[in-house]
């Protein structure tokens, strides 16, 4: 699975900009919460008389419902264990998580244009 990196950007962007905006103890305000409002297409539903009042995603395309991390994890090419990990962290964690992969990403990319450049001089 290929990680949504201008999704994780926008989040992280979002999140640093707006620190106030991220809660990683509520969905509609975490990483995965970001994730679905920035990707369009979903609503938030409560589910009232649960231990905590559950929150749901429905696909307004579709009208099914789904788990807010299993449709997180999904739009943000996370594998379940990186989800896990993720959505359970503190806020300070899961920037730097974000982060982290972002500029994994972008050395990546790097390394390759260089790669590429090395060739054609070289050739």
């Amino acid at each position: 699975m290929e990680h949504n990196i201008p999704l994780m950007a926008c989040i992280l962007d979002q999140i640093t900009r707006e620190p106030d905006s991220h809660d990683q103890s509520k969905w509609c305000n975490c990483i995965a919460g970001w994730a679905i409002r920035f990707t369009g297409g979903y609503a938030f539903k409560r589910e009232p008389g649960s231990l905590r009042d559950a929150i749901y995603v429905v696909n307004l395309s579709t009208g099914e419902t789904e788990a807010v991390d299993d449709v997180a994890a999904r739009l943000l090419g996370l594998w379940e264990e990186e989800a896990d990990g993720l959505f359970a962290s503190t806020n300070t964690d899961a920037a730097a998580w974000l982060e982290d992969i972002i500029v994994t990403h972008q050395t990546k990319v790097l390394d390759q244009l260089a790669r590429r450049v090395d060739e054609a001089v070289a050739a």
